[in-house]
């Protein structure tokens, strides 16, 4: 585990970044989303984007869904013929209030990546809150199950892939 204090009085805004031999996986924190409705109204624009900004073939939108543990998710499902790929996001609002992006990229004949994407739905959740001043944890690549922290999150990935975070704070 490596550990560092972050800047005083800086937001972390990294976008956390995880490739494994052909899926890409990425979590934003987002901010301010409070309920079921919200994450239903991001997920609607950011199937928009995906459509006129990346060009996606289709682009489909679950309706709310609850995780065991009474979390909300909205799922986006877009296809990229050109680059034969699938992009499957979900909005996640944990119990404790965390909201969060989680994506992953594969390749569209990819058959595990579903099963995959909603296991690391299920299954992402809270990091322990670190108090102003406090040490930030981050996976190193020996640890086996491979736990990384991804900004208030933690998220639980195969060995296989490779932290390629870059971390960014305001």
């Amino acid at each position: 585990m490596l550990t560092f204090t972050p800047p005083a009085g800086f937001k972390d805004v990294s976008e956390y970044s995880f490739s494994g031999k052909r899926r890409h996986v990425v979590v934003r924190c987002t901010h301010e989303l409070g309920s079921g409705q919200d994450l239903l109204s991001v997920a609607t624009d950011y199937s928009s984007e995906l459509r006129e900004y990346l060009h996606a073939d289709s682009s489909e939108i679950s309706p709310i869904n609850r995780r065991a543990d009474g979390s909300s998710y909205v799922t986006v499902q877009a296809t990229f013929g050109k680059q034969n790929a699938t992009e499957r996001s979900a909005f996640v609002l944990l119990a404790n209030g965390t909201s969060l992006q989680l994506s992953l990229r594969s390749d569209a004949a990819d058959a595990q990546a579903a099963s995959e994407f909603l296991q690391l739905v299920n299954t992402v959740h809270a990091a322990p809150a670190a108090a102003q001043g406090q040490a930030m944890s981050v996976a190193t690549p020996d640890e086996s199950p491979v736990i990384h922290r991804a900004g208030p999150v933690l998220i639980s990935l195969p060995a296989e892939y490779q932290n390629h975070t870059l971390l960014k704070f305001s």
